[in-house]
């Protein structure tokens, strides 16, 4: 059967719905973030300091809102909890983003958590940290199925050359998220009047319920079931991945995931990269006000200065990453070690410079840090894309399994930061913390340097190399050629992928 030409399949230069997914994606994320960060920050001012009476009797010259007395094993509980029922529900969220679909789940993770920030105030305002320590368990439940659902969409919408670019940007709305957490949640608390610390709780709220009629609106669960997309788009991105609406793919293949070695080394290294990131992402704001000595205003706009450099780089590694692979300077595979490689040991060696600083270098510690984000960053373009490499029609339910394993160490993470700081002075409690990072992350580097080759598990590849059918429209020009009431054979067509090396 001779081919049919459709247009928009090779290039897929325009932009499409595809590229409203990222944007989308990219705002979702930010908004969980917003809502997962900025109660470390909130924090700070919502315990009343050391030398003060206990706060139910007590008000602040900035805020009349209740303050508490909690000790630093308390707060790191509290900032803790979220990965507790985060981490339970990676599993359950890889599953029902499987069966139910990515759009919903995402929606109902970012509205329903949204609304548990809103509530925060009130409630823990009666309920002191008891209550707080359960609102923070349910947004760890509620913010646990969004990032199963949305590799879920991106398996199932963005082609695999495109995967670097797509997934790239849409995932540095964590990192301009953080940095609008950071930036602003001590500006709003300063700002706020008589609520203080209860406005980035408000805010973050709204943000989630301003986002969620675009992304009812304009997403759906895939090319086959979106109402506006073109014909050309549908056929470039089924094509490419070589879905078709009726291959079911709602059932889960436990046993022949699990039995890939490939599958258990990426998930050791999402645990030891986890380590570091999480000390940075949850602690760092504590470390700027007990050992840097900053006010809380400043202390978020520093803490954030990493994430904005972070997000600059991401963007430069992007368009570099494109780059290299289209000229064929190194493969997809090879791009995929350099940047979890970079990530790895450059962090354990900024890690391990910052634990041996003085703390009168502020300067040159907040750069190590900036630099040091920076290249946690890279790991988006590594080993973050293994279940869209490894096996992009089961990603949602991969990434659950693989962020599972990165929130294990988001638990464990801030619970020791916790019992150092509550053994040791402050100086020597942060260096011994930076060196068990920089040790972990070195270990990462070695894992996945030596024994991690991410590419399409070889039953995935015999899947994918059976033809499929996709529906097409053809013109006057096509007819002569072919029937247009035959279905098109997309095995027939030279579709621009690299060539996957099978592993199990």
């Amino acid at each position: 059967m001779a081919a049919v030409r459709i247009p928009g399949l090779y290039t897929g230069q325009c932009l499409g719905y595809r590229h409203c997914l990222m944007l989308l994606g990219f705002c979702g994320l930010a908004i969980c973030y917003i809502m997962r960060i900025s109660p470390g920050i909130a924090i700070i001012d919502m315990v009343e300091p050391k030398n003060r009476p206990t706060v139910s009797k007590s008000t602040n010259a900035s805020s009349l809102a209740k303050r508490f007395d909690w000790s630093s094993m308390e707060q790191n509980t509290i900032l803790s909890s979220f990965f507790y029922t985060y981490f339970l529900m990676q599993l359950p969220a890889g599953w029902a983003s499987q069966r139910i679909g990515g759009k919903w789940t995402f929606a109902a993770g970012v509205s329903f958590c949204g609304l548990v920030a809103g509530l925060t105030p009130t409630l823990v305002t009666v309920g002191g940290f008891t209550a707080f320590l359960l609102l923070r368990l349910s947004q760890g439940m509620f913010q646990g199925l969004c990032y199963p659902s949305i590799h879920r969409l991106a398996g199932s919408w963005f082609p695999p050359h495109e995967f670097a670019c797509l997934c790239g940007i849409m995932h540095s709305g964590y990192i301009f998220g953080t940095v609008l957490a950071l930036s602003c949640s001590g500006y709003l608390i300063k700002s706020g009047g008589s609520n203080g610390w209860p406005m980035p709780f408000y805010v973050s709220g709204l943000l989630a319920f301003v986002w969620l009629p675009a992304w009812i609106i304009f997403v759906s669960e895939s090319p086959s079931s979106h109402p506006w997309i073109s014909t050309a788009e549908k056929h470039y991105i089924e094509g490419s991945l070589r879905l078709t609406s009726h291959r079911d793919q709602r059932a889960v293949p436990w046993r022949r995931l699990f039995r890939s070695t490939q599958v258990w080394l990426i998930m050791s290294c999402f645990i030891l990269d986890g380590w570091s990131n999480y000390t940075l992402l949850v602690c760092v704001p504590q470390y700027m006000h007990s050992v840097l000595d900053v006010p809380i205003n400043e202390n978020g706009l520093l803490s954030s200065l990493p994430y904005i450099a972070a997000m600059g780089f991401m963007y430069v590694i992007t368009f570099v990453d494109g780059l290299l692979i289209r000229r064929n300077y190194l493969s997809m595979r090879n791009m995929r070690k350099l940047w979890s490689c970079l990530g790895a040991f450059g962090k354990a060696v900024l890690l391990l410079t910052i634990a041996y600083l003085d703390r009168t270098y502020k300067t040159t510690i907040v750069v190590l840090l900036i630099i040091n984000v920076m290249l946690s960053s890279a790991a988006l373009l590594g080993f973050n894309l293994a279940d869209l490499d490894l096996a992009p029609p089961y990603a949602g339910f991969l990434f659950s399994v693989f962020n599972a394993c990165s929130t294990f160490s988001g638990i464990v993470a801030p619970l020791v930061v916790g019992l150092f700081t509550s053994v040791y002075p402050a100086p020597v409690a942060w260096q011994n913390v930076f060196i068990l990072a920089a040790a972990i992350s070195c270990l990462c580097g070695v894992v996945y340097g030596l024994f991690v080759w991410q590419a399409p598990l070889n039953w995935i590849v015999q899947e994918q190399s059976q033809p499929i059918l996709v529906e097409h429209e053809t013109s006057d020009t096509d007819s002569a050629e072919s029937n247009p009431d035959e279905p098109l054979l997309v095995s027939s067509v030279k579709l621009h992928r690299p060539q996957p090396v099978m592993y199990s």
